[in-house]
């Protein structure tokens, strides 16, 4: 059985759920009018088609909205893929937007490890709440 190539919006949408992920109609069509999700195509009756890529892309989106990474924090790392494969675009621009990347994906490693502490933390403090419920 080969894997679908093209998914509409309410396909895209299930697909995500079964992954855990939340999203709806209009974040897909805000994203859209951000120009977040870079191949995004319409077919003859103008109604949204996305690709494998797309959709991969959608739950990267997902992944780091979950750790509170902003909306144009991602645009941005959008606009360097865009950039990064523009061959006309001046290696100074690209080195600049390449430090902001990373400057940027640096913010996010810190924050998950910070949610990986405090689960931690959290699963310590619901262990002694347990043996003192049990005692």
């Amino acid at each position: 059985m080969s894997m679908k190539e093209h998914f509409t919006v309410s396909e895209v949408v299930e697909q995500c759920k079964k992954k855990g992920y939340s999203v709806t109609n209009e974040s897909l069509r805000q994203w859209e009018k951000l120009n977040m999700i870079p191949t995004l195509k319409r077919d003859s009756w103008e109604r949204r088609i996305y690709s494998i890529r797309d959709l991969k892309f959608i739950e990267m989106i997902l992944r780091l909205r979950t750790l509170d990474v902003s909306l144009s924090d991602i645009k941005v790392f959008n606009d360097f893929l865009k950039v990064y494969t523009d061959t006309g675009v001046p290696k100074d621009k690209t080195s600049l937007i390449c430090d902001d990347l990373l400057r940027r994906l640096t913010h996010i490693k810190r924050r998950a490890r910070v949610v990986k502490e405090v689960a931690e933390s959290m699963e310590h403090f619901t262990d002694d709440i347990l043996k003192k419920v049990g005692s």
